[in-house]
């Protein structure tokens, strides 16, 4: 299925639309999947009934607050029969991936069911919500849509030949380890227009790890049904220990050999009309209030958090969320405000601030062989770690952890620090 034309178009565009590349019989079933998750009293033939707060994978508010986006990210999917014959290996999409890759891949990473449902006011909400690129290593991000997607129904939306101009930007060839320049490529990319990708049931969206993508608005009477994952290759730990080059395609055989010696100029987007310009700005301003739930506000501190991380940095996390010490790599507050709540802490003896809303995450500075930790102001369960970030983030290790009972008002710990920090490659 990989010819030279393919391997041309996501060398210059970092993104690849592969119509039909699932089944009907596939679609319908991960389609059946999602509506088995979705609020009770959602029904298929009503847009009306799509409303209210909804609680997915990631946090819990209201649809218009969330501008319609939901994800679901059940782990048992990733062996569900229609995700096994349509993605995993063996399947004609693995395949296609690991030609284009030119390398053996991973089992894919799951991302789960995503949904972008109608807002009641969708003029209320920006055309370009949230412009990103992910956070964990992969080399391609899969978007399949389990329905048809008309223009202005959610689908994904991307800033063709951006995948040139932010791979050189990181500090790492697959890790989110920002380097100097990226905030100069972001703020560059925000005054170009980004291209909607409508589609078909069945259709499959591939798009390289650097590209600036973002979820839309739908305005249809119709749920955006999608499902997403990851294909990474087996030699991902070491590449996310190595600087980049300039090439978004340094360590990628598969689009080399198709494509040899020719040099590839990168799509260049538009500039905003003054319209589009102005709708934007609009929109903006006319934003529905996010919500104060504390889920929200601490989903909004994981994304910045997870952007500041570095390897070798040394974190400390303390939150009285259960659920929060089952994440053994993740920064991700997850529990309530411990600041608020009169809860403090000193790190040989400097008082510490925290990073997050929720929870307590603050990046040590003042790092010894042997530190003091004190924490005062307890009156709850308390789960405390301290984590060092290796690369990739995934291989972090804690360096202390422990639960902390609510029958003392303070406690005292002490943490021993690494041996040797965790560091990029020159290679």
């Amino acid at each position: 299925m990989m010819n030279q034309e393919l391997a041309r178009a996501f060398a210059r565009d970092g993104y690849l639309r592969l119509n039909g590349m699932v089944d009907a019989a596939a679609c319908a079933a991960l389609a059946d999947e999602t509506w088995a998750v979705l609020p009770s009293h959602w029904r298929r033939d009503d847009p009306a009934s799509w409303h209210g707060e909804v609680t997915d994978s990631c946090h819990a508010a209201s649809v218009d607050q969330r501008g319609g986006h939901l994800k679901y990210q059940m782990k048992a999917l990733a062996d569900h029969p229609s995700v096994v014959t349509a993605f995993q290996p063996g399947s004609p999409m693995h395949a296609f991936a690991t030609e284009l890759v030119g390398k053996p891949l991973h089992r894919i990473r799951l991302r789960g069911l995503y949904v972008v449902a109608p807002t009641r006011h969708p003029h209320q909400n920006p055309a370009a919500p949230s412009p990103h690129l992910e956070a964990h290593p992969a080399q391609i991000i899969a978007l399949c849509y389990l329905e048809d997607v008309a223009p202005g129904g959610g689908g994904l939306l991307v800033w063709p030949g951006s995948h040139h101009a932010f791979h050189p930007a990181f500090r790492s060839k697959l890790d989110y380890v920002a380097g100097e320049r990226l905030a100069d490529v972001y703020a560059r990319y925000r005054d170009l227009a980004p291209v909607e990708l409508p589609g078909q049931r069945g259709d499959v969206i591939l798009i390289h790890n650097r590209l600036l993508h973002s979820p839309s608005i739908n305005r249809r009477r119709r749920l955006r049904l999608a499902f997403l994952c990851d294909y990474t290759s087996l030699d991902h730990t070491e590449l996310c220990q190595q600087l980049p080059g300039s090439d978004p395609f340094e360590d990628w055989p598969g689009v080399k050999r198709w494509l040899g010696d020719e040099r590839i100029e990168p799509a260049r987007c538009r500039p905003w009309s003054w319209w589009q310009r102005l709708r934007h700005s609009q929109h903006a301003r006319n934003r529905p209030s996010k919500s104060r739930a504390q889920s929200s506000i601490n989903k909004a501190d994981a994304s910045n958090l997870v952007r500041e991380r570095r390897p070798g940095d040394v974190w400390l996390s303390i939150s009285d969320s259960p659920k929060w010490f089952e994440h053994r790599d993740s920064l991700d507050p997850m529990g309530s405000n411990l600041t608020a709540a009169g809860i403090h802490t000193t790190w040989n003896g400097q008082r510490l601030q925290s990073r997050s809303r929720g929870d307590i995450t603050v990046r040590l500075s003042d790092v010894r062989p042997e530190n003091r930790l004190e924490i005062q102001g307890i009156d709850r369960q308390l789960w405390v770690r301290v984590l060092e970030l290796r690369s990739p983030f995934s291989a972090s290790r804690r360096l202390h952890a422990a639960a902390i009972a609510a029958d003392k008002p303070t406690v005292v710990l002490t943490v021993a620090a690494p041996a040797e920090p965790a560091a990029i490659s020159e290679r």
